[in-house]
């Protein structure tokens, strides 16, 4: 339901993921939360945005696995460029 309702807010599509020069990462941003749309407790919005955060730093994970530190042109994807 609270996944449901998160989803309905935009809030998956939210998640910020970026290449951060830097320091060679991948960051991301999860969404703040706000009110959730429909009938919730008062602690959905914090359950919801610990969900999104697990769920953004495991896509930074896996993301992070492409990364190429092999070469000179160090970076995302560098060698699909």
């Amino acid at each position: 339901m609270e996944f449901e309702a998160a989803r309905e807010a935009g809030l998956v599509e939210a998640l910020d993921f970026y290449w951060e020069p830097a320091s060679g990462d991948v960051g991301y941003r999860s969404p703040t939360v706000g009110s959730l749309p429909g009938d919730h407790d008062d602690h959905a919005a914090e359950r919801v945005e610990e969900e999104l955060d697990d769920l953004a730093h495991a896509v930074n994970a896996r993301l992070e696995e492409y990364v190429d530190r092999s070469g000179d042109e160090f970076g995302f994807f560098a060698d699909r460029e």
